[in-house]
């Protein structure tokens, strides 16, 4: 495995966690349009916030596909650290996809939409 593999594998965690984080937008700005206390109405302020992060995420995914590619990186053999990166990365993204998911369920069962 070379430290090209490595940005590869980068670049298709750093789709998930963009992804995980529009989503859980999403689920902010659903929450906050239902909510009725006016301490809730941050919900949407939040949102906005997450999805202009999530929206920023989207030029270093493209550097990760892009350093791909890069004729040092494929020379270069992986070493544990950057597996170790990806791995954590992973780990990290997929709890805040599920996290999301769980909400957006949740709020959908919640306004007797059915499943």
């Amino acid at each position: 495995m070379t430290m090209a593999t490595i940005n590869l594998l980068l670049g298709i965690v750093s789709l998930l966690f963009a992804l995980a984080v529009a989503l859980g937008a999403l689920a902010y700005a659903v929450e906050g349009t239902r909510s009725q206390g006016r301490l809730r109405r941050w919900n949407l302020v939040i949102a906005v916030v997450l999805a202009s992060f999530a929206w920023g995420l989207l030029p270093g995914v493209g550097q990760n596909f892009a350093s791909a590619s890069d004729a040092t990186l494929l020379s270069r053999p992986a070493d544990a650290g950057a597996f170790t990166a990806v791995i954590v990365w992973t780990l990290i993204s997929t709890s805040i996809l599920v996290a999301a998911v769980n909400s957006l369920r949740s709020l959908r069962r919640s306004s007797g939409t059915p499943a």
